[in-house]
Parts: C-alpha cells; structure tokens; sequence
C-alpha cells in the first residue's frame, strides 16, 4: 500500500505539468549558465562538486529535451539526417572549444574557462529563443491567415 502512495506521488511531477517544454529548456538554459559564472569565482571544493553535478544535471536534462523536440517535429524520414546534423554540430563544439578552453585554462585560471563555458551556454540559450520566437511568429501569421 506504501508503495502505491509513493509511485502516486512520483509518478506525475507537479513541474512538468506547469512549464512546457520549451519553458523548461529556457529554465535549464539559465540555471545553467547561473551555475557556470558562480563556478568561476568559487573558491571551496565542495561547492565546485555540487555545481559540477547540477551542471551535468542540467546539461544531459537540456539534451533529453532537446532531442525530444527535435523527435516531435521533424518526420520519421528525416529524423537520421537531422541527428546527424545535430552531432555534427556537437561534435564540431567540443572539437574546437575543448582545447580552447584547455589553452585559456592553463594561460588565466580556471574561472575564465567556466566563464567560456558560460559563454557558450548563453549562445545557445539565445538560439534557443530565437528560434521560439520564430516558431511563435510563423504560428501567429498562420491563424490570422
């Protein structure tokens, strides 16, 4: 019977019924890019761990979501190509500013790469909503048409 009460519970997140996904994206875009500028100027090692791990939270949330939109609006025969293009775009990221950041670490310090880090999220976040806002723009001429 406990156990019923728990899944009940668990089982429908009072978040996800009140933010939409493009909200949440938004949510974990800036939670996020908050976590990045306070790592660069923490001084404790605990701290660090923690904003480390909600970091990672948030980041593999953002893909997840990400993904998921991207399943919900491109067609099944297209669905291949566009991963494709989305890794490749990843990967072509991590290509180049992994070992930016591993030179702009080792010349200033390690804050000024959480701030790149930070950098890099805030570029996606204003992709992110641009890109809504275009959607909403597309949207609105369609009804009044």
């Amino acid at each position: 019977m406990e156990l019923e009460g728990f899944y009940l519970v668990f089982s429908q997140p009072p978040l996800a019924k009140k933010i939409s996904n493009n909200g949440t994206v938004t949510l974990f875009f800036l939670l996020s890019i908050g976590i990045l500028f306070s790592l660069a100027w923490n001084n404790f090692t605990l701290i660090l761990f923690l904003g480390s791990l909600l970091f990672g939270l948030c980041n593999s949330s953002l893909r997840i979501l990400m993904n998921t939109a991207l399943m919900e609006n491109v067609p099944k025969s297209f669905m291949g190509r566009a991963m494709s293009v989305w890794m490749a775009i990843s990967l072509m990221l991590q290509a180049v500013v992994s070992p930016g950041l591993g030179v702009l670490i080792d010349s200033f310090s390690p804050g000024a790469g959480f701030i790149c880090l930070s950098s890099v999220m805030i570029i996606g976040f204003v992709i992110h909503r641009s890109v809504v806002r275009a959607n909403l723009s597309n949207i609105q001429k369609r009804m009044e048409i």
